[in-house]
């Protein structure tokens, strides 16, 4: 195996070891050495804020830990640095745990292993971390919102985890060379009485293709870890490794020993078995994939491998094994069958030793990363690398639940030529299909003004080998790689085509061997000038890492890693002109990055796994000050050796500086060597040592300069470095702040709509993609805004640097508990909220069911704890019969807390009955206003034909139908406010439906606010006549008791406005002022567009294409006869776009806590004025 790179660069996020379930598979992290017990140092990253993805769900990166609960409630599964545990009856998400941990591409917080107590009260959390206060978490299901305890012993990671079959023992193992072994006091949490075995292990020699585990095989008497090389046997009635073969029962020796039935002095023993060892490998080529051997694979795979033992990625990884009493054993593990063409992805069960699998499954579509198996239970679950969890029945293999990413993978992006839009494929192309580089076929687009994604079939070429050519040499470079290999190569020709040289970059240098990581996405860069190298390369790998590769010294190289993405990057696409370029991920990620020259770091020249030495190259300087291998870094330049990556970033280090190092060498544990080698005798001594050292060249680390998420829901949110944003109406919430507390607290997390008030800037975006080349235009003709007076404070460009300065509230649910069930029809919700900053609380809402209770809360308490202010609260709640959801959400005047949830069981039969809701419906048009200069043609016609359509559902799926239509001279201010007040008394049953309709002019004032327009509006005196989104908002919120509030605006209007320097047709940030509403809306269009209005119409487009759905069938898209909202907004959105020739988009928003509702019985009558023309002032 290779393993050379450098630099010490083992201890960056950007890979790591992979773990399933129980079972170890040989890969990267969490072989990292841990940090022997050095004094805690502050890194500084519990004061800073990092902005990370979060879908509500697993986020489309690899699940690298699993686990069930043995009472069938509890799945927990762990991506990255954060565990997510489901309720498994329901797929509901329970609980998102989080911890501290360091900034995105650093190691400090990756789990490595969850692990549910047999009890299924607790869950045990593994993770890599430095801290002494040890590495393995404890968390109790019934308050996961803390971290319950934190287990000493290990320190630099825990890697796995493992409770003895009657939960006596809890063991864990780590990458500082430990096993630990502790009884497990079931009823508080806690461990005692803990023995330590040195573990014989060796990143380098341990195998990623091959048999891995760490447990209780048989009983509690043998704990047994085992790493695709060798095993070592624990007893833990003598609490040490054993000495020799005997005590092993016989199935254990037979399973792990075979015919080799020795072990040596120190517990270990080399691997020998006809499961686990290279006769598996034979097995499953031959037997155990019938589908795959009938198309001859297994020849072409034998081959491939005798060629290149690296091409075959995994084979077989191993994912839970137990020995049950009927002397039988059975496994769960995923092969991945690889060819030039075909994979297979599937996870096999054997209840025998030999031969292929008894079952399989089969159901990924991706190659599986984690599994775990409770054979007690009957059930098994799985993730792949797309993120998709599937639970499944282990004795039939038929899916029982599958829970989806919440990231919409992308598969490939392509800047087009004219940059106003990207070109995405969210579909794979089939097997036969792939080429590296064209991973998916155009399906959808991505547009940057106005934003939205639509679908976009095209066809649009790729480099599966891409040619660049040196025009200073004439020369031409041809790159392409090898089928599951980590290895790109690099020839060279002259312009005859003749090869002039030929060079590989092996992956593995970098990212180490036992990583498995291979190239899936490759470019050359095209500003060969600015980076001083005539070949610069980008590669993208199966790991998530995005690479720039160039000449150093004569050799291929890494210069600059791209930091962002966490799971396979699958193209990549420079810019037309040359200076930027895209990459995508199955992560959902879509990254910008500028192309510029890469500065040089520096680091130690030592090859480290974590803070372990593994080699010391001849001639380094880190042979010069004496290091060698086994020793452990336990500080540079001041700083833990993990967390000198932070300052790296920082760019704080140069190639050439000297530092101080500190390490450990412990002469009583033997160093590690590698596979042939000799070991050194063991000194007698532990030394301290320290010594300057001088830095060598590393790569740089750059972060994008914007990133867009694509949720599977369809959702987009585009964001900056600093957390400023665009986003679709509910796309925002998929991206936020994670705030580190102490080590053995809870992390608190805010999502970006937090703080709408000061990130959301949609202008701001714009200027960051024209910036980047993209095209984004201004709107010809848009006025010159007026000046506002001095006291309107700017939009804030970013949060201040101290978060905690508009930090929002906090506010949690205090009784009954989450899940409560009651006969009573009334029950009274008590709730604390607290104060995170010096801005009080002016906002407390709660919600059931999706709207506003019929009475006020109240304030039971009001005290001081330290510097925050606690307020109890308490709210009457009517239930209905059935679930009933209630939330809390409290704000100030910058940002607004999350949304604490309960739900509460009414246990009352629903009473069947025949009355069906009313719709209540407020419709204003005003074309004609009292200062001519102001009128349109048609928004009065627009407010009459829409009450038209609705009067005719009392016919239908209402009972009752009562509109309220003002138009024009009728649509004073104060007719306005008194119909406002009408609709107050009328809507008030949660069942009914309240429809708001505005058309005519809606603008805003020189302080940004944005307002309506009535009859008598004065543009010298708003404040007399405007109704105001402060006028809207509480009577919407407050005084509309419907659970169903739905908002039509076709007020995008720009006639005669531009006159009136009072009147704004549009936000300073280019802002939807709805947006934070909670109801449901549409909008006639977005951004900087206007709306549209036609003679041939006689109606706005907006209006028009609203009657065309209501008329007809065109929008009920499921043909149940009912147009939903849902179907309304996605008609309206691609309807407008058409008749208006792409001038205008409607876009809308539906809360996340209401249902997609039926609102009108569809066809209502025939169209007033015949079918649309498509034809546009």
């Amino acid at each position: 195996m290779t393993y050379k790179t450098s630099t010490c660069l083992a201890d960056m996020g950007i890979g790591r070891r992979l773990l399933i379930g129980s079972v170890l598979l040989t890969g990267f992290w969490a072989s990292v050495a841990g940090i022997a017990r050095a004094a805690e140092t502050d890194s500084g990253y519990a004061a800073e804020r990092q902005l990370v993805i979060d879908p509500e769900g697993v986020r489309g990166n690899w699940v690298t830990a699993l686990d069930i609960s043995h009472d069938r409630k509890w799945l927990a599964a762990a991506d990255g640095k954060t565990v997510r545990v489901w309720k498994l009856d329901s797929r509901q998400l329970w609980s998102t745990l989080r911890g501290f941990q360091e900034p995105h591409g650093l190691l400090v917080g990756t789990i490595n292993s969850v692990v549910f107590s047999p009890d299924g009260r607790f869950l045990i959390v593994g993770v890599s971390d430095n801290t002494k206060l040890g590495s393995t978490r404890v968390y109790s299901l019934n308050s996961p919102d803390r971290i319950h305890g934190l287990l000493p012993g290990h320190s630099g990671c825990t890697s796995g985890v493992a409770f003895s079959p009657d939960g006596r023992f809890l063991a864990t193992w780590s990458c500082d060379g430990t096993m630990i072994v502790s009884r497990w006091n079931a009823e508080a949490g806690t461990t005692s009485d803990p023995f330590t075995v040195n573990l014989r292990y060796d990143p380098r020699t341990a195998s990623n293709i091959e048999f891995a585990y760490f447990g209780f095989p048989s009983g509690s008497e043998f704990l047994i870890h085992c790493d695709g090389r060798s095993v070592q046997f624990v007893s833990t009635s003598q609490r040490r490794a054993i000495g020799n073969a005997d005590p092993l029962p016989p199935k254990i020796r037979r399973y792990f020993l075979g015919t080799r039935d020795t072990v040596v002095d120190n517990g270990t023993s080399e691997l020998n078995s006809p499961i686990t060892g290279n006769l598996l490998r034979q097995e499953v080529l031959n037997r155990a994939c019938p589908a795959c051997a009938a198309k001859a694979v297994d020849r072409k795979l034998k081959q491939i491998q005798e060629e290149n033992p690296h091409t075959i990625e995994k084979l077989l990884d191993v994912g839970s094994l137990f020995l049950g009493d009927n002397d039988h054993m059975t496994i769960a593990g995923s092969t991945v069958q690889l060819n030039e063409r075909v994979s297979e992805y599937w996870i096999g069960v054997w209840k025998q030793p030999t031969g292929p699998p008894s079952l399989y499954y089969d159901r990924h579509r991706f190659f599986p990363t984690a599994v775990t198996v409770k054979t007690e239970l009957g059930l098994a679950a799985s993730a792949d690398a797309l993120g998709e969890i599937h639970i499944w029945n282990l004795n039939t293999m038929e899916r029982i639940h599958r829970i989806r990413s919440g990231a919409l993978p992308i598969y490939r992006v392509v800047w087009p030529y004219d940059s106003k839009r990207l070109l995405i494929s969210t579909a794979p192309l089939p097997q036969n299909q792939y080429r590296y580089n064209v991973a998916g076929a155009i399906t959808h687009q991505w547009n940057v003004q106005p934003r939205r994604i639509a679908k976009q079939a095209a066809s649009v070429t790729g480099e599966a080998n891409p040619v660049h050519m040196d025009r200073a040499t004439g020369r031409r470079y041809h790159l392409r790689t090898s089928p599951g290999s980590g290895t790109l190569q690099l020839r060279e020709s002259d312009a005859n085509n003749r090869t002039v040289g030929e060079t590989t970059f092996d992956i593995r240098e970098f990212a180490f061997a036992g990583d498995g990581d291979t190239p899936t996405a490759f470019a050359f860069l095209p500003n060969a000038n600015v980076m001083s190298d005539p070949a610069p390369i980008l590669v993208g790998t199966q790991r998530g890492r995005l690479l720039q590769v160039g000449f150093r010294n004569g050799r291929l190289a890494v210069k600059r890693v791209f930091l962002g993405h966490d799971s396979v990057v699958s193209s990549i696409s420079v810019s037309p002109d040359g200076r930027n370029f895209v990459s995508s991920s199955f992560d959902g990620t879509v990254r910008f990055w500028e192309i510029s020259a890469p500065r040089t770091l520096g680091d130690l020249d030592a090859i480290c796994w974590g803070n372990q030495v593994m080699e010391v190259p001849p001639g380094s300087e880190a042979a010069r000050v004496g290091l060698i291998p086994g020793d452990k870094i336990l500080s540079f330049d001041g700083l833990p050796f993990y967390e000198r990556m932070k300052r790296m970033l920082d760019r704080d280090y140069r190639a050439g500086q000297n530092v101080e190092i500190r390490w450990l060498r412990d002469m009583n544990h033997r160093e590690p060597v590698l596979a042939g080698q000799s070991r050194q005798e063991p000194g007698p001594t532990t030394a301290l040592q320290n010594a300057n050292v001088r830095l060598s060249e590393a790569p740089d680390y750059v972060e994008p300069n914007l990133s867009v998420f694509f949720s599977s829901g369809g959702e987009w949110v585009v964001w900056d470095a600093q957390g400023r944003y665009d986003a679709s109406p509910n796309g925002e919430r998929f991206i936020g702040f994670h705030l580190n507390g102490q080590r053995h607290e809870p992390a608190n997390f805010h999502r970006a709509q937090q703080f709408q008030s000061v990130l959301y800037q949609p202008k701001l975006i714009d200027q960051k993609l024209r910036a980047l080349g993209m095209r984004v235009e201004t709107v010809t003709g848009q006025p010159t805004l007026a000046v506002a007076p001095e006291s309107v404070p700017a939009a804030p460009n970013q949060l201040p640097d101290d978060l905690a300065d508009i930090a929002p509230p906090l506010v949690r649910l205090t009784s009954p508990d989450r899940l409560f069930k009651t006969d009573e029809a009334e029950i009274v919700v008590e709730a604390e909220i607290s104060t995170q900053s010096h801005l009080p609380v002016d906002s407390i809402r709660f919600a059931v069911n999706g709207h506003s209770p019929r009475t006020s809360y109240r304030v039971t308490r009001t005290y001081s704890r330290g510097d925050r202010v606690l307020m109890n609260v308490a709210q009457t709640i009517e239930l209905e019969p059935g679930s009933n959801q209630i939330e809390l959400v409290a704000a100030h005047d910058h940002a607004h807390s999350q949304t604490a949830r309960m739900l509460i069981q009414r246990r009352a039969q629903r009473v069947a009955t025949s009355v069906k809701p009313n719709l209540y419906v407020l419709a204003i048009g005003v074309s004609r206003y009292e200062r001519e200069d102001l009128s349109l043609r048609y928004a009065h016609q627009d407010a009459t034909d829409f009450v038209a359509a609705c009067q005719t559902m009392n016919r239908g799926m209402y009972g009752e139908v009562e509109c309220k239509l003002l138009t024009n001279e009728n649509a004073t201010s104060s007719k306005i406010r008194g119909a406002m007040g009408w609709m107050s008394r009328k809507a008030n049953d949660p069942r009914d439906v309240a429809i708001l309709y505005l058309a005519g002019h809606g603008a805003f004032d020189p302080w940004d606010e944005w307002f309506f327009a009535p009859y008598d509006i004065d543009p010298e005196n708003l404040e007399q006549a405007a109704i105001y989104m402060n006028d809207f908002e509480p009577w919407l919120e407050r005084k509309i008791g419907t659970s169903k509030k739905i908002a039509l605006l076709d007020t995008c209007h720009a006639g005669g406005i531009q006159t009136h320097r009072n009147f704004q047709p549009f936000n300073k940030r280019g802002v939807d002022p709805w947006r934070q509403q909670q109801l449901m809306y549409i909008v006639s269009c977005v951004g900087e567009e206007q709306s549209i209005e036609h003679s041939d119409w006689k109606n706005g487009a907006f209006t028009e294409a609203l009657l065309e759905a209501l008329h007809t069938k065109a929008a009920d898209s499921d043909n149940d006869g009912y147009l939903s909202f849902l179907e309304a907004e996605l008609f309206l959105t691609r309807r407008v776009s058409q008749m208006t020739d792409e001038r205008q988009h409607p876009s809308g928003k539906k809360p996340l806590n209401v249902s997609d509702p039926p609102l009108f019985s569809v066809p209502v009558a025939v169209s007033p004025h015949g079918p649309s023309a498509l034809v546009t002032d």
